[in-house]
């Protein structure tokens, strides 16, 4: 506390940490109701601090133990692009740790430092694509359109045809390399932040064959949204299933902010030996850290 005190930082509570989202936004690991179910999913203590300018809240972040970090691999949630309530001229000493701080935030905290030893960087979609891979991107829709295949939004499928539907198709595409998260975690945190789950899924003959985890949460400035991972069926890669969702899934989310008038972030995770194919979609930048 004392080191708090120190840089102008005071405790405070969750109403004021959600009111700080509200008014600067943040990203999907750092929306309220994510922190406040994992925390209790996770039985971890967390603490809120504010600072203040003139009496006004102008930045506000979380603490667990002096972390910002509340992943688990059980839970569908990753902490790889932290962006904490700030208002956009505020500037301050973090007091607490963190490798995950969004370079989106690089201005904000004035204690924050890029590491390319420590090799951490995360991956947001680019903003605009050439016309040769907009001509290409959509003729895999259409032509998967042509082939019979329909775009269902998740929101018309049931939490149990979500969940059912990832994990069947997660293990298909992984094969046993990476496991899927327990059924009944899934379930709960689908069923409990149902109103931030965002996308589309691909079906041939009235059956699911790709889907993706994406959460989303809206911010005054901008819409974001986290890709948590996805599978599809390996017997469609002769037709891209796994590039059409994503494009798909992006697309949507870009009309979406158009809509409304706000950037988009559009979240692929971090950057690391085996997802190259990141690097055709994504523009990807080191992540921050606080120490």
């Amino acid at each position: 506390m004392l080191r708090n005190f120190i840089f102008g930082w005071e405790e405070c509570d969750l109403s004021i940490y959600r009111q700080a989202y509200a008014t600067y936004g943040g990203s999907v690991c750092t929306h309220p109701d994510v922190l406040t179910y994992l925390s209790n999913k996770r039985k971890k203590e967390i603490q809120f601090f504010c600072r203040k300018k003139d009496g006004i809240v102008v930045s506000s972040t979380y603490s667990i133990n002096g972390s910002l970090n509340l992943y688990s691999k059980s839970h569908p949630f990753v902490f790889e692009d932290i962006i904490l309530p700030s208002a956009t001229h505020s500037k301050s000493f973090l007091p607490v740790r963190t490798k995950k701080l969004s370079p989106l935030q690089k201005s904000s905290f004035i204690n924050s430092f890029s590491s390319k030893m420590l090799n951490d960087e995360i991956c947001h979609m680019k903003p605009l694509f050439s016309t040769k891979t907009v001509r290409k991107r959509n003729g895999e829709r259409s032509r998967f359109l042509k082939l019979g295949g329909e775009i269902l939004d998740v929101n018309d499928l049931s939490t149990d045809e979500i969940c059912d539907s990832y994990i069947d198709l997660f293990n298909a595409r992984w094969r046993g390399k990476v496991s899927p998260y327990p059924r009944e975690n899934l379930l709960d945190a689908i069923n409990s932040l149902r109103h931030m789950i965002f996308g589309s899924a691909l079906a041939i003959n009235k059956k699911i064959i790709a889907i993706d985890l994406i959460f989303k949460t809206e911010c005054p400035g901008w819409i974001y949204f986290d890709d948590i991972n996805g599978g599809y069926d390996p017997q469609y890669n002769n037709i891209g299933a796994g590039s059409i969702l994503l494009w798909e899934n992006y697309n949507r989310a870009r009309e979406l902010c158009e809509q409304n008038e706000k950037k988009i972030i559009f979240s692929l995770g971090k950057y690391f030996s085996g997802m190259e194919y990141k690097k055709q979609w994504c523009n990807i930048s080191p992540l921050r850290c606080v120490f």
